[in-house]
């Protein structure tokens, strides 16, 4: 088995999931407490949004590794993270990052060219 897509990083990457609803999102979370998404319809070199979690007065942004994460199954619109601290925090994603009802055909086409493309060409690192 050989690798399609490699997404090179800074930072240890604690956890990994794909949407459950959206075929070329996917999430995950690392060392330094971010909780970035990315979506391989849109760009395999940048995350198309990233986020830390606030601490528990939502003032100010706290570094924390986080090392779990999980989508909300049905429709995709929450995600859960948890780290060391014992803190769970869930967040809820924009209709361009999740949601079943907004979902379009061409999606699920825009990955299947990117896998097929990739395919061919052999391992891309960082969309190169």
């Amino acid at each position: 088995v050989e690798p399609l897509l490699d997404f090179g990083r800074e930072d240890l990457v604690y956890d990994v999931r794909w949407s459950p609803v959206k075929p070329g999102v996917f999430a995950l979370v690392d060392g330094a407490g971010s909780l970035e998404f990315w979506d391989v319809n849109a760009d395999v070199e940048v995350p198309v949004a990233k986020t830390s979690p606030s601490d528990r007065r939502g003032v100010s942004f706290m570094a924390r590794s986080l090392n779990k994460l999980a989508w909300e199954r049905n429709e995709g619109k929450r995600v859960a993270v948890g780290g060391m601290d014992g803190v769970v925090t869930v967040f809820e994603v924009g209709a361009d990052l999740g949601g079943a009802e907004n979902v379009r055909q061409e999606e699920w086409a825009g990955v299947k060219k990117l896998v097929g493309r990739l395919d061919s060409s052999g391992v891309v690192v960082n969309g190169r």
